[in-house]
């Protein structure tokens, strides 16, 4: 699942070094199933070739203790001079298990 947004508004800032990014989400998974999901924000030029990235993820079973749940992560920092847009790209691994119903269906 991929979003770019535009950033060429707040080129000033950006270039000078006083423009930061806050990348922060909430990861899980299920039981000891391994599947995972991470988020990656590329910062780009306007030729769209990549300047830099932040990524949080990914959350594994170990992470999780092995039960349901969803903890928090997050980056930060400072966004890399003469970026003009941010891609976010949310990725999802199956590692183990089978899938459930759910996913299925989606995932067709």
């Amino acid at each position: 699942m991929t979003q770019t947004v535009s950033v060429s508004a707040d080129a000033a800032a950006i270039d000078v070094g006083t423009a930061s990014y806050n990348l922060s989400g909430w990861l899980g998974g299920y039981s000891t199933q391994d599947g995972r999901a991470d988020v990656v924000a590329t910062f780009l030029y306007a030729s769209s070739a990549s300047v830099g990235s932040a990524q949080i993820g990914p959350v594994t079973a170990a992470d999780r203790g092995y039960v349901l749940e969803f903890l928090q992560r997050s980056a930060v920092g400072t966004i890399p001079a003469d970026t003009r847009s941010v891609r976010v790209d949310v990725n999802f691994t199956w590692t183990v298990g089978r899938r459930p119903t759910a996913m299925r269906r989606t995932c067709r």
